[in-house]
């Protein structure tokens, strides 16, 4: 009996001794001093495997794992030295992440790998099992209702596949992720990644009118005609049907809608349009000769690189096509100065008209040529020197980036005195870090803002992921990071950007109108010169 038992233990003391092996994908959190931080790791089987670190938008070769069972790599030196160290336990990857004197603790679950399939129903399936089984695990935006709701779309989508189209399967993800209603939770389709064909002309929503502002040689006739239709429906009640596609405030699901009326696939799997092959536009308000066209979409050429609508506005910028025709530029309007320079992350005019010290603040990231903590001196020295009437800050175009990069650029306007306004000029592409710029201007002093409402609500989930889904490749971003910039309570007691701003609604609403566009005139910075006027 005890010798049964004996050997009983020693078997299993054997069956513990024995490290599983750490081949294969893996994915997950690291605990961090701020937002979780989302990992994905993937390894080679054998021994001293190659490994393979994705992390905040960077891949980061590991070099060889140690053995089949062991992750430790070293890399660089000093300060700037990465250590990761990891083993599998328990049907995870466990291990530790060590940079800049830092140490955090990770837990990652494998992702599936399967055998590649024909049967688009089979690769669907996977994908919306990749939906429920990570992005709902990931994701902390999602209530416990939401999840609910989630998981029975997923459901009902999955037995709905084989009546479905794949351009119609995708809207339906992209409707899944929205029920979250939290704007960074979404499937990318064209301005994160390009994954979706396009049409050869590009929108802009002036009020209730979309507006052609650039064009492909081919149909530069109808730069600033208004798109009365797309397909089978008016332009508005096209708008509405892709307004469900992503969450956010109604200025950024117009802005959105820009990317989704000019994507054949969009408009197809909303029914915008029926078939494959060209898209029928009916235009006016313009010298085009032909006021209906059916206009044949681009070849797809998928992109890993974000891609702005607003660049839309500007007759020039680095991404565009070379050939392309835009509006302005045809027209050889003034160009005004918030369109001047659309490929700086920032920059300031001390020399403005009316005395205004105008800083442009488009992207929350360091520029090549000079970091933002350096170019936030140079604007307060500036600033100090040049006595102005007023100060602009411009972040209608700041769709996101790192946020705690922005305080700098706080500290340089608070050079201007006290007696001399500021004012925050907002719009529907004011997005993320961006509308956490201009809650830290409007906590930092008193601000007017002036423009159009920002592109979400003051309460939001950002940071975290990407869960790329197995048969469609598609990205599918979640949050797993709180922003509380109202005076509501942090819902989360991990940690949370908290703030507390009444509002950021705009104080003088000046939207663009399709008449100060096509004239280059800023209606902003003109209600801010009126503003002025009257009140000082």
């Amino acid at each position: 009996m005890f010798r049964m038992i004996s050997s009983l233990l020693l078997a299993a003391a054997s069956q513990v001794a024995v490290a599983a092996p750490i081949a294969g994908n893996w994915e997950g959190e690291a605990t961090s001093d701020q937002w979780p931080t989302f990992l994905r790791i993937e390894i080679g089987k054998g021994a001293h495997a190659p490994a393979t670190l994705f992390v905040l938008g960077q891949t980061v070769e590991l070099g060889a794992t140690k053995d089949a069972q062991t992750l430790d790599s070293t890399l660089g030196e000093g300060k700037d030295t990465l250590k990761l160290v990891g083993h599998v336990e328990r049907g995870h990857l466990v291990g530790t992440i060590s940079e800049a004197g830092k140490t955090f603790s990770f837990r990652l679950q494998p992702i599936p790998i399967y055998a590649p399939t024909t049967n688009r129903i089979v690769g669907w399936s996977r994908d919306l099992a990749a939906l429920r089984n990570r992005l709902l695990t990931f994701d902390r935006s999602f209530s416990p209702s939401e999840k609910v709701a989630a998981r029975r779309s997923i459901a009902q989508l999955r037995s709905d596949l084989p009546r479905l189209s794949d351009d119609a399967i995708r809207v339906r993800i992209s409707r899944i992720a929205t029920l979250t209603h939290n704007a960074h939770t979404r499937l990318y389709y064209l301005r994160n990644r390009t994954e979706v064909q396009r049409m050869p002309i590009r929108g802009w929503w002036f009020g209730n009118e979309f507006r052609v502002v650039r064009a492909a040689p081919d149909y530069a006739q109808y730069l600033g005609c208004r798109i009365d239709r797309i397909g089978s429906l008016p332009a508005a009640a096209a708008k509405a049907r892709v307004d469900g596609l992503f969450s956010g405030s109604p200025t950024w699901r117009t802005y959105m809608s820009g990317y989704s009326l000019t994507s054949p696939e969009v408009l197809r799997g909303t029914r915008i349009v029926g078939t494959a092959g060209p898209v029928r536009y009916a235009f006016s308000d313009c010298a085009a000769a032909t006021a209906n066209a059916a206009i044949a979409p681009l070849p797809l050429v998928k992109s890993s690189k974000a891609l702005e609508s607003w660049w839309d506005l500007a007759p020039t910028y680095a991404g565009a096509p070379d050939n392309w025709k835009q509006l302005l530029g045809e027209t050889k309007a003034p160009v005004p100065s918030y369109l001047s320079h659309p490929d700086r992350n920032y920059w300031f005019d001390d020399k403005g008209a009316d005395g205004i010290f105008y800083i442009q603040y488009n992207r929350a990231a360091d520029a090549a040529d000079e970091d933002l903590a350096t170019f936030a001196a140079r604007a307060g020295k500036a600033l100090s020197a040049a006595q102005p009437r007023a100060v602009v800050v411009d972040v209608r175009f700041n769709t996101g980036g790192n946020g705690s990069l922005t305080p700098k650029l706080i500290d340089a306007v608070k050079q201007a005195p006290a007696s001399v306004p500021v004012y925050v000029l907002t719009g529907r592409a004011t997005f993320s870090a961006g509308i956490v710029a201009a809650a830290l201007l409007r906590q930092a002093r008193t601000v007017k803002i002036v423009g159009e409402p920002v592109g979400d609500s003051l309460e939001f989930w950002s940071e975290g992921g990407n869960v790329i889904l197995p048969y469609s490749g598609l990205y599918v971003h979640f949050a797993n990071g709180a922003h509380s910039l109202s005076p509501k309570p942090c819902p989360t007691k991990d940690y949370c950007d908290n703030l507390s701003i009444a509002s950021l609604d705009p104080d003088i609403l000046a939207p663009p109108t399709w008449a100060s566009y096509r004239a280059g005139r800023d209606d902003a910075m003109v209600a801010v010169t009126k503003d002025l006027q009257a009140t000082h």
